[in-house]
């Protein structure tokens, strides 16, 4: 019983730890006035609804130029500006472990 008692704190207390070591990333706030200008100067070059899959690779790597990490305020701004993360995503797929398109 007490082996069991130990591992089970052993337990609890290596999961804290991991907790402390890699939390939650915090949420993304809303992008400035002058991040969603740059985001419209990106997206200005393209037809949200003519998009080729090479379109789809220049715009998110215009979009990674300009100093853009994907996630939810980035694709709040892409789609108030009339294209589709989902569209955009099935072009030109998201590497495995990023933010899926919400």
């Amino acid at each position: 019983m007490k082996r069991v008692a130990l591992l089970a704190a052993s337990v609890l207390i290596a999961n804290a730890t991991l907790a402390q070591a890699n939390p939650p990333p915090a949420p993304q706030a809303a992008l400035t006035a002058e991040q969603l200008a740059k985001v419209r100067a990106v997206l200005s070059k393209y037809k949200p609804d003519a998009l080729t899959t090479d379109d789809a690779k220049a715009l998110k790597r215009g979009l990674r130029d300009a100093g853009f990490q994907p996630g939810p305020a980035l694709d709040a701004a892409i789609a108030s500006s009339g294209f589709s993360i989902h569209r955009l995503d099935a072009l030109d797929p998201r590497p495995a472990g990023s933010a899926p398109a919400r």
